[in-house]
């Protein structure tokens, strides 16, 4: 997903946009497609658009290009090729023309990515070393040398061009270079801790490092690899080197007198935005929250900034699309910030605020983004139960333990699932005790604790073996618990007394497939 964002927002800028679509109506076309996902209205409304009186070229092409959108968005990505490959034919003056190989490109990068999120996942050392070395090999076939010889391909043309279309041709050179930097960011963030994915940190620095220096050209970009070069030094945990690359671009504005366009205000709320988030998060890391907290107070407002239109102010960035995700990243940084910082009563007040909200939001409509803005706050709740800060209650517990694992922290995980079911008061036992004991059952299978999972499954059964989680999952991965278990010590696990015992509890549950 983070890869499809990364080709949207190079084929949706502004400034490479054929003209011909208004601000309302790319606006709204984002709503239907990235947001709400009504793929069969968006298609209906473009089919309107296009029959209109008066129609020009640039607004068919425009057209056209939206519809690869909607089959991207369906996850429909060989009929999305085959559409790209017809409207490079049809329109090869349109920017998407040109990125069409970028595209390609990014369609070939999201397995990669998903055969790394299978090796974090695998229990097998063996399978896991084998999906890492395969995703390894295609990276660098499919994806680095590809992109490095378009990159080449498009700074050639560019350079051949005249006029108005060498700003054009370099501009799209600058944003296939500014998608290396991210693709780059993104495959050593997935990698495990070594040389290899220090390596590619490396690189990837030292290409941001050059675009902040030699890029001069378009502010925007140059100013969006400020901010990689920025989240390079944080993934490698150096952290206030970080935050210093960061608040060079607190201020920016763009240097031109008022009236500013909704677009232009937009790009510098964007890049501020993300210099404040990120930065807070480096000084986070670097335990120095007091820092962190005094970088996203003047922000965390619902009203905007006095004398600075380029200052985003969450409460009204957050009703954005574009910016929702980032602003929603900052209300939950500063709420560990204030944690961190011993006011741990307004930091979860804060981290609450987001799980209330999108969950609600989500229940209502289905919209993904809400369900993993939930998640993200659970990972927040996460970092907050690992620091120690503040004293989370057995639910608070039950949200950060999520949040772990959802990070492929197992072991945090585990222990926060196990601390939950400790501390759950009286109302919340019927609903969290039997979820925090078959997480703990899955875990500890997962983790190859096939004893402990036996273990936690029987005390599931003991006590809630009437909730929903037992009889529609728990009672089978019981019975697999113990099985694995007797199968790891052999001959002895039929005559045990604990796994004989286990064994007959599991048979009531499981049809007597134990």
């Amino acid at each position: 997903m983070v890869v499809i964002s990364v080709m949207l927002s190079i084929i949706s800028n502004p400034d490479l946009r054929a003209q011909g679509f208004s601000s309302e109506d790319s606006e709204f076309a984002n709503a239907l497609v990235r947001e709400l996902g009504y793929f069969d209205t968006a298609r209906r409304w473009l089919a309107e658009k296009r029959q209109a009186r008066g129609v020009k070229p640039e607004m068919r092409a425009e057209i056209d290009s939206r519809l690869i959108d909607i089959l991207q968005a369906e996850g429909k990505n060989n009929e999305a090729l085959e559409a790209l490959a017809e409207f490079k034919k049809k329109w090869p003056s349109h920017p998407r023309a040109s990125l069409g190989s970028l595209e390609r490109i990014g369609a070939t990068f999201a397995p990669i990515l998903a055969d790394l999120e299978k090796a974090k996942a695998e229990s097998d050392k063996a399978k896991a070393d084998e999906l890492r070395a395969k995703a390894l090999k295609d990276f660098r076939d499919k994806v680095k040398k590809p992109l490095d010889a378009l990159i080449v391909e498009l700074d050639e043309q560019s350079k051949a061009a005249k006029g108005k279309e060498r700003v054009t041709k370099k501009r799209l050179s600058y944003q296939t270079e500014l998608a290396r930097v991210n693709i780059l960011l993104v495959f050593a963030r997935n990698l495990a801790a070594g040389d290899t994915r220090n390596g590619y940190l490396k690189r990837g620095l030292d290409l941001a490092d050059f675009f902040v220096n030699e890029r001069d050209e378009f502010p925007i970009m140059r100013y969006e690899a400020q901010i990689q070069k920025g989240l390079y030094l944080l993934e490698m945990e150096r952290f206030l080197e970080s935050a210093e690359e960061l608040e060079l671009i607190f201020d920016i504005d763009a240097g031109v007198l008022p009236p500013y366009s909704p677009q232009l205000i937009k790009a510098f709320h964007t890049i501020r935005l993300k210099a404040y988030l990120f930065s807070a998060k480096a000084y986070n890391g670097a335990k120095k929250p007091k820092i962190a907290v005094d970088i996203l107070k003047p922000i965390m407002r619902s009203t905007a900034v006095p004398g600075d239109p380029f200052a985003p102010a969450i409460g009204i960035v957050e009703s954005d699309s574009d910016l929702q995700q980032f602003a929603v990243l900052a209300r939950l940084e500063y709420g560990i910030a204030l944690a961190d910082a011993g006011d741990s009563l307004n930091g979860m007040a804060e981290i609450h605020k987001v799980i209330s909200k999108y969950d609600k939001l989500f229940k209502e409509s289905k919209v993904d983004k809400y369900r993993a803005f939930v998640i993200d706050a659970r990972k927040a709740l996460g970092r907050v139960s690992s620091s120690g800060s503040a004293s989370l209650s057995g639910r608070d517990y039950y949200q950060a333990a999520i949040g772990l694992k959802s990070e492929r922290d197992l072991e945090g995980a585990l222990g926060a699932f196990q601390t939950a079911l400790a501390r759950l008061s009286s109302p919340e036992v019927q609903e969290y005790a039997p979820l925090c004991l078959n997480e703990i059952g899955e875990l500890s299978f997962i983790l190859n604790r096939f004893d402990e999972a036996a273990v936690a499954f029987s005390e599931l059964a003991d006590h809630h073996s009437s909730s929903e989680i037992f009889r529609t999952k728990a009672a089978t991965s019981f019975a697999a618990s113990v099985d694995k278990a007797k199968r790891s010590i052999g001959e002895a696990g039929s005559t045990h007394a604990g796994y004989v015992f286990l064994t007959a509890k599991a048979n009531q549950f499981s049809r007597g497939d134990t």
